[in-house]
């Protein structure tokens, strides 16, 4: 999701709630969570790159370390849960969507094709 997608959803949601819609970009801007958009960033574009659905047994968190740089942990597991991978990646808040491609990447490699499901 791009920032303009995630501006368009979130003010689709908060239109109701402003009485001069004319202001609600800057009531928008206002309740944005820096830290949450850049995690949900990494984590989508985690699942992403796993081809993942609802169903498919894979996690995806992210979180932020004290430098600014965020951490995103990843783990993708078998429909019995017999084997799991598991593998974490960090970098630059500015490169969220790029960690998650890469750890994506990182864990499908480790996979041999065994746990990717559609």
């Amino acid at each position: 999701m791009n920032n303009a997608t995630y501006f368009t959803v979130k003010l689709f949601f908060l239109l109701p709630l402003v009485k001069n819609k004319k202001n609600a970009p800057t009531v928008g801007n206002k309740i944005n969570d820096e830290r949450a958009f850049f995690e949900t960033l990494a984590e989508r574009s985690l699942l992403k790159t796993l081809d993942g659905s609802c169903r498919s047994p894979i996690s995806s968190s992210a979180h932020f370390t004290n430098s600014k740089e965020l951490i995103l942990y990843g783990a993708i597991a078998t429909l019995d849960g017999t084997k799991v991978i598991r593998s974490k990646i960090k970098g630059s808040i500015k490169d969220a969507i790029k960690l998650g491609k890469e750890l994506g990447n990182k864990i499908k490699a480790q996979t041999n094709g065994d746990f990717l499901f559609k």
